[in-house]
């Protein structure tokens, strides 16, 4: 029998010096409890090989962020914020030797010592008119193992398929009276494969299509596309993307 407690504090703040400025501050922190099939579980998730780990321990995470937004004219808003935080006991997937029923890495959750994790966030929208918005964001990402005692080969080492730079491209439009249509152009940097980071997948870009419509006060019809212009690419080592993606789907509200 295992029972953990966890507490899980946070504060925030927000300052408005002026009108269409705001100032916002916030710290505090996160705990989770490890699952019952990395305790006790020997199996195949996504692609690996993984062994049971009846001594993990529960991580916790603590962060702080900050940022500023800001409205130039009736038109553009512009948005910056910073992050940072520590992880400890962090769950992290570690090679523990091979599999002896097929020769493969044989892998194991388990609580790497401390992890560092920060980057910046910048947005810039703008709406020339009503119901049009034009944005752009970013992400710059640094996560990386800090401590690890056991293995300390792997401090220094970025955590593994999480990538440096993210960034998102899109234009917006809706008329409640015909419909709203969202274009977005998505870029993902690239990312290491494994704890040691020998292995990478490279950068890739998608472009994805959503149009709705109401129907009448209570309904609502659409379609989205994923990957409008059906392109290649690895989400993971051994996962390639499936292609372009068409749903149709019908919401009734009441």
């Amino acid at each position: 029998e295992k029972r953990w407690k966890g507490f899980t504090p946070r504060l925030g703040l927000v300052y408005l010096p002026r009108e269409g400025t705001r100032l916002w501050a916030s710290v505090g922190s996160a705990f989770r409890a490890p699952i019952l099939d990395d305790l006790y579980r020997n199996g195949i998730f996504r692609g690996r090989i993984y062994k049971a780990n009846p001594e993990l321990e529960p991580e916790t995470i603590t962060s702080a962020e900050v940022g500023v937004e800001h409205r130039i004219g009736k038109a553009f808003k512009v948005r910056l914020s910073a992050y940072y935080s520590v992880g400890r006991n962090y769950f992290y997937p570690v090679k523990v030797g091979k599999d002896p029923d097929t020769g493969r890495d044989l892998y194991q959750r388990q609580n790497i010592g401390k992890v560092k994790i920060y980057g910046l966030e910048p947005e810039l929208s703008y709406s020339p008119t009503e119901g049009l918005r034009c944005f752009a964001n970013a992400t710059l990402n640094s996560s990386k193992i800090a401590e690890f005692r056991p293995r300390p080969e792997l401090e220094g080492k970025y955590l593994e398929y999480t990538p440096k730079f993210k960034a998102n491209v899109g234009i917006l439009y809706a008329d409640p009276k015909l419909f709203a249509v969202g274009l977005i152009w998505r870029y993902v940097g690239k990312v290491y494969v494994d704890p040691e980071n020998t292995g990478k997948i490279d950068p890739y870009y998608v472009v994805d299509l959503k149009l709705s419509r109401q129907i009448g006060r209570y309904g609502e019809v659409s379609v989205s596309v994923k990957n409008l212009l059906d392109r290649e690419y690895l989400e993971r080592e051994d996962s390639l993307d499936p292609g372009r993606l068409v749903t149709f789907s019908v919401k009734l509200k009441y």
